[in-house]
């Protein structure tokens, strides 16, 4: 019985793969490991040369063996994955059926931000990174004519559940996954009855629709101005929102305005 050879190629989204030294190599490419490009011309020659099939290694995570650090990884010659596998299959199955330039219209899931990001400009989108103001971002995210189309990042429980409230006003969505950091805190998720490896719902952080929101800038930011403090007045700028009724009120209050300097100190 004749037997037939199928072969399969093994491939990291990352400088080296099973050689940790191939990042030397003079002929390696290592500036378009997020660019596109890349992945359709792989697609290419893995098909003229008659590749079954390819395997991209997803590991996203560090091992316990490292101690979670990056730096004891790469000291022991780890094998670091940039990009999740979903990424990059739709680029390089577009690519063997056509010969033009690839571009995807739906982007799809993306477990890391840092990859997220990287490939969303590849592709031309425009990608803000901003320190603080979760809520106020998230709300930007479903209000009308602010720029934003999806905000993405990491913070607190009460946050989370503030703004998926204004998400739930503004008609948006919102999902959050735990960040569990031991064993204890799994525990207590378990014990309340959430599966710590789950993902979480607008529906879960906030049932129902008797949900009003009340939000004051102090600072400034996208959405809403900061405190403008004048002679012995300030100025304000809020936004009330109901999700009962989808209604959403806009003020711009000026404290103290009509008092008297001496009189407006005495106001608490």
């Amino acid at each position: 019985m004749q037997r037939q050879m199928h072969l399969l190629a093994y491939l990291k989204t990352g400088p080296t793969a099973m050689h940790t030294g191939a990042w030397r190599h003079p002929q390696s490419d290592l500036h378009d490991i997020f660019s596109p490009s890349r992945y359709t011309h792989i697609a290419r020659v893995l098909e003229a040369a008659r590749f079954d099939g390819c395997f991209y290694a997803d590991t996203q995570g560090i091992p316990d063996l490292y101690q979670g650090s990056f730096r004891t990884y790469l000291q022991h010659g780890g094998q670091i994955s940039y990009l999740d596998p979903l990424t990059i299959l739709p680029i390089m199955a577009a690519a063997i059926l056509t010969n033009d330039k690839v571009t995807l219209h739906r982007v799809p899931r993306i477990t890391d931000v840092s990859v997220m990001w990287s490939l969303l400009e590849a592709l031309g989108a425009r990608v803000a990174i901003v320190s603080d103001g979760d809520v106020g971002l998230a709300m930007m995210a479903a209000w009308p004519g602010s720029g934003i189309d999806v905000m993405i990042g990491s913070g607190g429980t009460r946050e989370a559940i503030v703004a998926a409230c204004a998400m739930r006003c503004l008609g948006g969505e919102l999902q959050c996954r735990p960040w569990v950091r031991h064993e204890d805190e799994a525990a207590a998720m378990r014990a309340a009855g959430f599966d710590p490896e789950a993902s979480l719902s607008m529906e879960q952080l906030v049932p129902g629709r008797e949900v009003s929101v009340a939000v004051t800038g102090i600072s400034g930011g996208g959405l809403l101005r900061g405190v403008l403090y004048h002679n012995w007045w300030a100025e304000t700028h809020s936004l009330v929102m109901r999700a009962q009724s989808g209604t959403v009120r806009e003020i711009i209050a000026k404290h103290h305005v009509a008092l008297q300097p001496d009189q407006a100190r005495k106001v608490i």
